[in-house]
Formats: structure tokens, sequence, C-alpha cells
């Protein structure tokens, strides 16, 4: 899908909009199991990832998108 970063800007700010105590919003890519490696960051914080359960072109540059939030 190409406008996975459009959803996650959209999830984030309402996130944000409504969650004042949340203090950092990022995409998953497993931090919290690479501390030492991973940049450091606020928390509480909120993990958003994408998984897809199944796409199917629907046609030129239209697919159709089954999907899983994940927040950890």
């Amino acid at each position: 899908m190409q406008y996975w970063t459009e959803l996650y800007k959209e999830i984030a700010d309402k996130i944000k909009g409504n969650l004042q105590e949340v203090r950092h919003v990022d995409l998953w890519h497993d931090q919290v199991s690479f501390l030492a490696e991973e940049l450091p960051f606020d928390t509480p914080a909120i993990f958003i990832g994408f998984s897809t359960v199944n796409i199917d072109d629907m046609g030129t540059l239209v697919q159709e998108c089954v999907y899983n939030i994940i927040e950890k």
C-alpha cells in the first residue's frame, strides 16, 4: 500500500489529540526489545504497527487492503 504514511499520521494525530499524557508515538520496529541500540524515547509511549491480512488489486492504482492495527 502506497499510503501507509498518511494512515499512520492520521492515527498518530488522533492519539496525540485525545491522549495528552502520551509523550511519544512512533511506528513499531520492535524498539523495546533493543533499548540499548535504539534512540531513547519518552514514556508513556504508543507504538503503531500495521500487518496486512489480505491485499486485492481492484484496478489501476487501487487496492483493497484488510489489515490489523497493532498498538503496543
